[in-house]
């Protein structure tokens, strides 16, 4: 990827992140949502490998070196209410401004749930680490409701 179509990437998942998740909360942003980012979108959704709740579970259990990011809306609130056992809380502003730090070996595989339509917010996060070179950046596929939805185990905190 060319050095100007990588730093388009990370503007470019930030936006369709906040409009993404903002045409759930918000049914009359649709229309607007749709317009600017029906074609990037289309394309982001599909650049992104995403695992399934028992794939991700397979990893997990069979202790695969894999890092697991809750990267919700209101991260900071839904994380202490329930998340993926072993995930860390990042959100689209801290990874956006790279005041979170990703792993140092840009090979460690590195899933991202969000709770969006379509992984949204999930795929944009991926998108802004494949972007800065890491590869195995992945989406939850479903999020975590899919990953709650199977049974696997969710902590939260106190």
């Amino acid at each position: 990827m060319n050095s100007i179509r990588k730093m388009a990437v990370i503007p470019l998942a930030a936006l369709i992140a906040s409009l993404g998740c903002a045409s759930v909360n918000n049914p009359q942003a649709v229309p607007v949502t749709q317009a600017v980012t029906e074609n990037a979108t289309d394309t982001a959704l599909n650049r992104v490998p995403r695992v399934t709740a028992d794939e991700l579970w397979q990893k997990v259990h069979s202790n695969s070196a894999v890092v697991i990011i809750d990267s919700r809306s209101n991260v900071e609130q839904l994380y202490n209410e329930g998340h993926i056992k072993g995930a860390i809380a990042v959100t689209m502003d801290d990874l956006v401004k790279g005041t979170w730090a990703p792993p140092e070996d840009r090979d460690t595989e590195i899933v991202f749930y969000c709770s969006c339509p379509d992984e949204h917010t999930a795929v944009s996060a991926a998108l802004i680490l494949r972007a800065r070179g890491y590869g195995n950046a992945k989406a939850l596929k479903g999020g975590y409701d899919a990953w709650k939805g199977a049974g696997y185990p969710v902590e939260s905190n106190p």
